[in-house]
C-alpha cells in the first residue's frame, strides 16, 4: 500500500469526525466500550421526549449502522445506504448485483469508517471476501475486491483507530479452516482445523492500549500490537501466538475495555469477567446465571445485560473482593438482545420486544431501579420484532435495527 500523508485538511477531517458524537464502529470505539460522552442533546433529564422520528426498511440481515457526520450508514445483504440523520431520507446508495459471475451477489458486512474519508465494508462471496470502500459525503465507489476473489472473508467487525486495526478473517478450503487476527500488518492464529467446521465462536476484536484482544471459544486471546510471539512448526509459518490466553471456560462474548485500562468480558454461562493486562490478573468477576449481552464499559462502571431482561451495573474499580454483586440491578421487560450502551447520564439497551429501555446510568439510589423511558420501535400494528442492533447514540438521536430490517430512529418531539 503506498504511503499517504496526512495533510493539515485530512488532519481536521480525523479530528472532528472522531471528537464529534460519531458512532463509527460497532461498541462505539474501538475498545468497544458503548460509551461516548459526546452524544449532545439526550441527557436524564429531557429522555422522556425522544419518540419514534422515522424508520425505513433496509431489508432483512441488516448489520450493525454507524454514524458519520449527518449520515447514517448501514448494510443489508448486497446493499448499502447511507440515510440523512434527520429525516431518514437517502443520501446515497448502492446495490451490487455483479462481481465475477452476475449470479453471484457479495454479502456486505459490518461497515467501519477509517479515518480517511471512506467507509469500508468487509464483503464475501461464498468461501471468498474482500473489502468495499465508499466515499462517505458522495458515496462513490472508491475500491473494489482486494486481491480479487482469492482473500480471506472477514468473520468479524474490525476495531480501528488511527494508528491500528484489527479484524478476525478466515480462509476456508476443503483442507481445512485457518482463523487470524490481521492487526498491524501482523498474522496472529486464533484457530486452526483440519476440518471446515472446526472453528470455535470468535468475537469482534477489540483494542485497548498497544494491544489486541479476541474472543475463541472458551479463551480470550491477548496480542501485543508491537511484537510478534513467533509460532513454531508444525503451524503455517509467518504467525504469531497470542501474547497470552486467559482460559475462562464457557463461549466468551465479545470483550470491552474499561476506564481502569482493563478489559471486561464474560462468558455465555453469565459470568462477568474483568482482567488486568498489566498485571495479567483477573481482578474481579460476577456470576448473573443468565447469557449476556458484551459489557457496557462508562466511566465507574460496567454494565451488562442479560437474557432474562435484567440490567446489572457494578463499580468498574470492583468491589475490594474477588466476587462482586451489582450497585443496582434494572428490569427491562424482555431479554436484552445487544449491548447496553451510555452517554447523557443515560444506559439504554434493546430488547427481543422490539423496545428500547433507559435506565440511570448512575442508578436510583435503590439496589432495584424501574426504567425511565421505553420507547417502542415497533411499527404500529405490527407484531413485535427484536432489536437487532444499536442502540446507536449521536446528536441526540437513539437509532435501532429490527429483525424485520427496518431501521428507526428516535428524536426530540
Amino acid at each position: 500500500m503506498p504511503i499517504r500523508r496526512v495533510t493539515f485538511a485530512g488532519l481536521v477531517l480525523v479530528i472532528a469526525v472522531a471528537s464529534g458524537g460519531c458512532w463509527i464502529q460497532p461498541g462505539f470505539g474501538p475498545s468497544r466500550q458503548g460509551y461516548t460522552p459526546f452524544d449532545g442533546g439526550t441527557t436524564r433529564a429531557n429522555v422522556v421526549e425522544l419518540d419514534v422520528a422515522w424508520r425505513r426498511t433496509v431489508g432483512s440481515f441488516s448489520t450493525r449502522p454507524i454514524v458519520v457526520g449527518p449520515r447514517v450508514v448501514v448494510t443489508a445483504r448486497n446493499h448499502i445506504e447511507a440515510l440523512d440523520i434527520a429525516d431518514g431520507s437517502v443520501l446515497w446508495e448502492h446495490t451490487h448485483t455483479d462481481l465475477v459471475d452476475p449470479s453471484y451477489e457479495p454479502t456486505l458486512q459490518d461497515p467501519t469508517w477509517r479515518y480517511d474519508g471512506t467507509v469500508h465494508v468487509p464483503i464475501s462471496v461464498f468461501r471468498f471476501g474482500g473489502e468495499f470502500r465508499y466515499a462517505i459525503d458522495t458515496g462513490e465507489f472508491t475500491g473494489g475486491i482486494t486481491g480479487g476473489l482469492s482473500g480471506p472473508v472477514a468473520l468479524t467487525a474490525p476495531a480501528v483507530r488511527p494508528d491500528a486495526t484489527a479484524i478476525v478473517v478466515g480462509a476456508f478450503s476443503p483442507a481445512g479452516t485457518l482463523i487470524e487476527l490481521n492487526y498491524n500488518g501482523r498474522r496472529g492464529l486464533i484457530s486452526f482445523s483440519t476440518f471446515p467446521t472446526g472453528s470455535p465462536p470468535i468475537t469482534d476484536a477489540m483494542l485497548e492500549g498497544r494491544r489486541a484482544y479476541v474472543g475463541a471459544g472458551s479463551d480470550l486471546l491477548e496480542f501485543e500490537l508491537d511484537a510478534c510471539n513467533p509460532i513454531p512448526q508444525p503451524f503455517p509459518p509467518g504467525y504469531c501466538f497470542p501474547s497470552r490466553t486467559l482460559h475462562f471456560g464457557g463461549t466468551v462474548r465479545t470483550p470491552a475495555g474499561t476506564d481502569q485500562a482493563q478489559v471486561a468480558t464474560h462468558r455465555a454461562s453469565g459470568v462477568l469477567n474483568v482482567y488486568d493486562p498489566v498485571s495479567r490478573n483477573l481482578t474481579w468477576s460476577a456470576t448473573t446465571e443468565t447469557d449476556l449481552a458484551a459489557p457496557l464499559a462508562s466511566p465507574g462502571r460496567i454494565t451488562v445485560g442479560g437474557a432474562d431482561g435484567m440490567v446489572r451495573s457494578y463499580r468498574s474499580i470492583g468491589c475490594g473482593s474477588a466476587t462482586c454483586t451489582p450497585r443496582w440491578t434494572g428490569d427491562a421487560g424482555a431479554a436484552i438482545t445487544t449491548q447496553p450502551v451510555s452517554s447523557g447520564g443515560v444506559i439504554y439497551v434493546g430488547t427481543a420486544a422490539g423496545t428500547v429501555v433507559a435506565f440511570g446510568a448512575l442508578g436510583c439510589g435503590s439496589p432495584t431501579c424501574a426504567p425511565i423511558w421505553v420507547g417502542d420501535a415497533n411499527a404500529a400494528g405490527a407484531a413485535p420484532n427484536a432489536v437487532r442492533a444499536g442502540p446507536i447514540l449521536s446528536e441526540g438521536r437513539v437509532f435501532v435495527t429490527l429483525e424485520s430490517g427496518e431501521l428507526v430512529a428516535f428524536a426530540h418531539q
